[in-house]
Order: C-alpha cells, then structure tokens, then sequence
C-alpha cells in the first residue's frame, strides 16, 4: 500500500542562509504527527511544500503514490484537491456561503461527482456536530466554523489531512477538544494527519512528535562567511588595541 505522503531527500532553502532539510519521513493512512515548533521556525515553509504551494530545491514528495514534483499546473491542482485536505488557522471559510454549500464546494473544486456532493457534506457535518448546515458562515460561532473547516478538509476523501496551527487562537481547554474532534475525524475517514503547533501542551496528545528544529540547517557558504567575518573583527579589533 502507498504511504499517504512520504518525503526522501527533501532541500527547501531560505534567504538569509537557512535550509529546511528532511532525509526521509512518512505517514501511512491513519496515522497521525506533530510537528512541534515556534511561529516562524518552518512549520508551515513545510505544509506548503508538501501541499505543492511552495517548490523544493530537490528532493520527493509523494500524495498517496503520486510524485508532487512531475506535475504541473491542473495536474497539481487536482492531486491537491483530491489528496490533500487543509485546516487553517484563520478557517478561510467563504463568506455568504452556508455550512454545506462550504463543504460542497470543495467536492466540485476536486472533480466529486455532484450526486454526492450533498448527500456527503451532510454526513460529514452531522458526523462534527454541526446542525445548522443551511445557516452562512459568518452567522456560526467560532466553534462551528471550525467544525466546518475540518468536514471541507475531508470533503474530497483525502490521503493526507494538513492542519496548520488550527488551536492557535484557542484557550488550552478548547484547543484540546478541537484536536480531538479533528483526530478522531481523520481516523473515521481513514487519513493520515499532519499537524504543526507551537502550544507545548499539544505534545501530550500525540505519541509521534517531530520538533522542526531537526530539520532546519545552517547553509555551509553562511557559516563560512560569518565566519570569515568573525576572523576579520578579531584581527581588526587585535591591530586596535
């Protein structure tokens, strides 16, 4: 069986002298990660590498057996629709639209056939908690929406859930209540689950953790200029004294 994402040799470098570097990782389906770190340390430079949002500098990304980095353009676009669902921090739910027409329509962006994009919209949210489903968004608590967003992220039958920061903006109490119903969401529909966090308290939930710092690497050229610019302060500094 195919890992739902599996990453080999993967290089993405920053400027300023900084590389995200992965030898190998995978997550098969249902399984579930981590990704520990604090805001701007790279956790979501990775999220949207293996989402296809941002490009390597070498290095495989796999979705469910199919190599990100052959595809292009629509090709790309349907891999992300149909493989990958996303939770985002801030929802990026549309506004004026209702909770089922928001799940709805992530089915017809991924190709779903439209028999079923109600019918399973409606069992996902009803399977959330969400009873209000022809009520807009924006008329929904902030709980709700939530819930909505994790139903739109499994719309589409997706390998690979990827949810980034999705507790960030919640009190310790809530925060861990959304992270249950957003695990045990991903192991009714069989995906695996990548979720990034700088909140310490997230790592007693989850029994496979990787902290981003293993992945971050100083560039050998900016080593070798700071360096140099530190032999060059010191033998300054030594003629001035």
């Amino acid at each position: 069986m195919s890992a739902a994402l599996r990453l080999h040799d993967l290089r993405f470098a920053y400027a300023g002298g900084l590389a995200l570097e992965v030898p190998s990782l995978r997550l098969d389906a249902g399984e579930e990660l981590l990704l520990e770190g604090a805001s701007g340390s790279g956790k979501s430079t990775l999220l949207h590498l293996v989402a296809g949002i941002l490009e390597p500098a070498r290095g495989t990304i796999e979705i469910a057996g199919e190599t990100l980095s052959t595809l292009r353009g629509a090709a790309k676009d349907r891999l992300r629709g149909r493989r990958i669902g996303m939770i985002f921090q801030t929802f990026n739910l549309l506004s004026g639209f209702s909770a089922v027409e928001n799940v709805s329509i992530a089915m017809m962006l991924a190709g779903c056939p439209a028999s079923e994009h109600r019918p399973r919209a409606e069992s996902l949210l009803a399977s959330l908690g969400v009873d209000a489903i022809d009520r807009p968004i924006d008329r929904l608590s902030v709980g709700q929406q939530q819930r909505v967003a994790v139903a739109r992220a499994l719309a589409a039958k997706p390998a690979l859930v990827l949810a980034d920061e999705p507790t960030a903006s919640l009190d310790p109490d809530h925060a861990e209540r959304a992270v249950a119903m957003i695990r045990h969401a991903c192991r009714e529909q069989g995906a695996a689950l990548l979720l990034t966090s700088h909140d310490p308290t997230m790592r007693e939930l989850f029994e496979r953790r990787i902290d981003i710092r293993e992945f971050v690497r100083a560039e050998a050229t900016a080593l070798a200029i700071s360096r140099s610019s530190c032999a060059a302060c010191r033998r300054v500094s030594s003629r001035r004294s």
